[in-house]
């Protein structure tokens, strides 16, 4: 088991005591082999933590977007991300010419969204095992907000299991305190964003 698939681990068990009827909606986990023939046609590679990731879970079903885990984004599935990733705004040329102006990645792929945000990993020229992650924004300017899923997840998993994250009254999971979320986060990613949201995070 890496960092990484532990450190999911301990999100979902959280999620399993507080709010169980969320796990039936995560879908299970693609092979490495039905990933590579998925993610073929991108004229990037991606890093190892995102095949990692979704041979752990394929995101949860699409039509379930209350569902917000990794902060308070919905986990996609594979073949939602991928079309985001081709099709939608996130690499289109205007995006890609204001990245390259900004010497910041030309090419992402976003893993998790939600109402025109994503969090996203870079896209390369070449194999890594791991790659920063970026918050982007509703315009679609990305900051460097993690500096690699694993540590993402890592934080994320503190701030799930030292009570940073709740059940609110409409039944959705929500942090309490930003402020601390966002202390946690820069232990866990040194040199990031100071904050994603002006609220703390």
């Amino acid at each position: 088991m890496t960092d990484l698939t532990d450190a999911l681990d301990r999100i979902l068990a959280w999620i399993q005591e507080h709010k169980p009827e969320y796990v039936s909606r995560f879908l299970p986990g693609l092979s490495l082999e039905e990933l590579k023939t998925k993610l073929k046609p991108l004229p990037y590679h991606l890093p190892q933590e995102l095949y990692t990731l979704y041979q752990w879970h394929n995101g949860i079903s699409n039509d379930n977007w209350e569902c917000g885990i990794f902060i308070n984004h919905v986990f996609l599935d594979i073949d939602y991300a991928l079309d985001q990733a081709m099709e939608g705004y996130i690499n289109d040329p205007f995006q890609i010419d204001d990245r390259l102006e900004e010497d910041l990645p030309t090419y992402v792929f976003p893993f998790c969204g939600f109402e025109g945000e994503h969090f996203v990993v870079e896209g390369m020229d070449f194999e890594s095992d791991s790659s920063p992650v970026y918050f982007m924004d509703q315009l679609g300017k990305i900051h460097l907000a993690f500096t690699s899923l694993t540590t993402m997840m890592l934080a994320l998993a503190e701030c799930y299991e030292t009570g940073l994250y709740e059940i609110s009254e409409e039944g959705l999971i929500e942090i309490v305190d930003e402020e601390a979320f966002g202390a946690v986060r820069l232990a866990y990613n040194p040199g990031t964003v100071p904050r994603i949201y002006d609220e703390g995070c």
